[in-house]
């Protein structure tokens, strides 16, 4: 649970909860995740310095210190994945990130976003989707600025119902048009991010949606969307797969989606219902980790932290998964299709990079921006970390050989050869031997299994 449903096995907490049964576990997930702590890295009075490009000021000097901003935001969130208690939360928040996946050069905007999508991860799923539609880096993204009476754009129109609500086969053309007009003349303020409509570009003509006529705005269409039954039924197939790595029985899917509706699609009682399923509790090792979810999962098993935000940003750009950065609007792509030989490469040697050095590449370009390509000298950079509550660990189950829990903290389960990897690092100090422990640990995060969960 904690792997799927967080982002790993922290050994200072494993204690207080294998002395937990699952529903208390369960429970004390959702209980830690009430909190919410927003990222702050642009301070609010900072917001209009962040939100757009400054005239007078010379261009590359600015994008690259938005870019430096907007690492430091995806590394701070990268932190909380790790290390924070709400793991539920983050774990969900990073679900709806890739879900209503946008990108935005503008520091101000994408700290405002991620807060919102951290805050409502568990919540309603209307309030999510009105506050998308309302978002300054989303309206940014999709174009809905360009979208004026008489020329409608239809990029959000179309991404709210095939990839935000309703799904595929669930509206027709007409209705992606009449969406469009609907939200024509949705702008924001550049000096703090508030939403307002300008009426002079707004199209306030008849529009028909759903089978329903009248003066609809945005707000109307989105009403309309979430007073069907049936509106729900994409959104559930996608969490579920998310959490079990499954595909959804049919009448497995009507059964939770009519259970949604019925919530007023509250999110955080439809997580529950799915991780409570028998269904969900066998299904162990059916979903491959996406890059974040490897590199948080090592930072929370080994106490890896990146001090250094540009360095947290090369390690997720070799591995293929920017937080921040998702490619389209479709997000970023999932299972067996991370493992490709050179992103497989980068995934094993990874951890022992992390734990015994860390070395800048010699030049990156970020975002794709050739004229954001920065060279430097290779340098090493100190990583801390911290295997002692790791240690303790050993010293408080001692029924157990460390490398028997070694392998089970890491793992979850055990596999073809485990007692043969049992055996070998039983002859070796772990528990006296900083050297030989972080040995072990690499050479078992280099497994095939250790790439699931």
């Amino acid at each position: 649970m904690v792997n799927r449903a967080g982002f790993g096995i922290s050994p200072a907490s494993v204690a207080d909860e294998f002395a937990l049964n699952y529903d208390d576990l369960l429970n004390q997930l959702f209980l830690k995740s009430e909190n919410f702590v927003p990222i702050n890295i642009i301070p609010e009075h900072e917001f209009a310095n962040y939100s757009h490009w400054q005239r007078g000021n010379d261009k590359v000097q600015n994008r690259r210190s938005f870019r430096k901003a907007n690492m430091k935001i995806g590394n701070q969130w990268l932190h909380e994945m790790a290390f924070g208690e709400a793991q539920l939360r983050e774990r969900m928040a990073f679900f709806w990130h890739d879900h209503f996946a946008c990108k935005s050069f503008f520091p101000s905007l994408w700290q405002k976003q991620l807060n919102m999508l951290r805050e409502n991860a568990l919540g309603f799923f209307g309030d999510l989707v009105y506050n998308i539609a309302h978002d300054p880096a989303m309206i940014n993204y999709l174009n809905i600025r360009k979208n004026v009476k008489g020329q409608a754009n239809e990029d959000f129109g179309r991404e709210l119902l095939e990839l935000f609500t309703v799904g595929v086969g669930k509206y027709s053309e007409k209705d992606v048009k009449e969406v469009a007009r609907a939200f024509t003349g949705w702008r924001f303020k550049v000096s703090d991010g508030s939403f307002f409509i300008d009426e002079k570009r707004h199209d306030d003509g008849l529009k028909t949606f759903f089978g329903f006529t009248d003066y609809f705005n945005g707000d109307d269409i989105l009403n309309i969307i979430f007073q069907r039954e049936d509106s729900g039924e994409y959104i559930v197939g996608k969490i579920y797969h998310y959490l079990t790595g499954l595909e959804i029985e049919p009448a497995y899917l009507k059964v939770l989606s009519k259970s949604f509706y019925k919530s007023k699609y509250h999110i955080g009682r439809l997580v529950k219902k799915i991780l409570s399923e028998d269904q969900f509790k066998i299904s162990i090792n059916q979903r491959v980790k996406s890059p974040i979810d490897l590199i948080a999962g090592l930072m929370r098993f080994t106490g890896i932290r990146f001090e250094d935000a540009d360095f947290s940003y090369r390690i997720q750009s070799r591995l293929g998964q920017i937080l921040g950065e998702p490619p389209n609007v479709s997000g970023w792509i999932s299972g067996t299709q991370w493992l490709d030989l050179g992103s497989l490469a980068e995934r094993i040697n990874l951890c022992g990079e992390l734990l015994l050095k860390a070395k800048l590449t010699n030049k990156i370009t970020l975002n794709s921006d050739p004229e954001l390509t920065v060279n430097h000298k290779t340098k090493f950079i100190k990583i801390s970390h911290s295997l002692q509550d790791l240690k303790l660990l050993f010293d408080q189950f001692d029924e157990f050989s460390p490398a028997e829990q070694l392998i089970q903290l890491m793992l979850g389960t055990t596999f073809s050869n485990s007692d043969q990897l049992i055996q070998f690092y039983e002859k070796k100090p772990l528990k006296e031997n900083m050297m030989s422990l972080k040995r072990a640990i690499i050479r078992i995060a280099a497994l095939p299994e250790y790439q699931l969960n």
